[in-house]
């Protein structure tokens, strides 16, 4: 099952395998991109332009199962990013 958050970035870290991305609203819980992922630059120069210029993000994520929260402290995997121009 696919789920969707759209709201503006309030925190981007990356590290040598992932970029973690927060949400307003979204508490502690953070979404993950890893470097691995296709198209891993292009998703990263989307999510930093959304940050930079205060548009809302919409992350599409997959959850593993159907009784996994959405959003955890633990960092749940981003299937794909767009931006919202409004």
């Amino acid at each position: 099952m696919a789920k969707f958050y759209t709201a503006k970035v309030v925190r981007m870290y990356v590290d040598e395998t992932h970029l973690r991305i927060r949400l307003e609203g979204a508490g502690k819980g953070n979404f993950e991109l890893p470097i691995t992922k296709p198209n891993y630059n292009s998703l990263y120069s989307l999510a930093l332009s959304a940050a930079l210029n205060r548009l809302p993000l919409t992350v599409r994520v997959k959850r593993a199962h159907e009784d996994r929260p959405a959003v955890t402290e633990d960092p749940v995997d981003i299937s794909y990013l767009t931006i919202q121009w409004e």
